[in-house]
């Protein structure tokens, strides 16, 4: 994971409660944009369909898992696409719109599904495949709950999502 920013309010800091065994956890050493402050933050993690990790793009929250319906994706999301190189300077979000019909539109065009697991989400993005899961954070920058994603492709390339409207 290199330096990204969502184009977003200031973070707050929370101490989190950590997830019962036998949850995946990282903590990752957080530097923040324009600040030389840091912080280490617990995020959660799982296996996706090929077996990659996938990361949450917000802190821990405490919420139980929970499960989706299609219903809760379309919107406008901001995305990072992580990529492979090691970065100095952050990777800014871009917003995409995430139609009902399963298609994405924005400065990046494609598909996506959401499994009948309800938790398992497909994107195809600018011609690449990505898996990984749908979640509910809370998005301290929005001061609220909100929808997000975690995904990868098989080349080991992330992207993390944050919906902009409520969903």
């Amino acid at each position: 994971m290199g330096i990204f920013f969502y184009h977003l309010a200031q973070t707050a800091t929370v101490t989190p409660n950590l997830p019962p065994t036998p949850s995946r956890i990282t903590n990752p050493h957080t530097r923040f944009f324009h600040t030389h402050e840091h912080q280490v933050r617990v995020h959660e993690m799982w296996l996706n369909d090929d077996g990659w990790f996938v990361v949450s793009p917000f802190r821990y929250d405490g919420a139980p898992p929970r499960t989706f319906t299609p219903d809760h994706v379309p919107g406008s999301w901001k995305i990072i696409n992580h990529g492979q190189e090691i970065n100095y300077t952050s990777t800014l979000s871009v917003t995409v719109n995430f139609n009902a019909d399963g298609t994405i539109e924005g400065p990046h065009t494609g598909t996506w599904r959401l499994e009948a697991d309800g938790v398992t989400l497909n994107v195809t993005l600018d011609g690449v495949a990505y898996n990984g899961r749908l979640l509910r954070s809370f998005i301290n920058d929005f001061g609220r709950w909100g929808m997000s994603f975690t995904v990868i492709s098989a080349e080991g390339i992330a992207l993390w999502g944050a919906g902009v409207t409520l969903n």
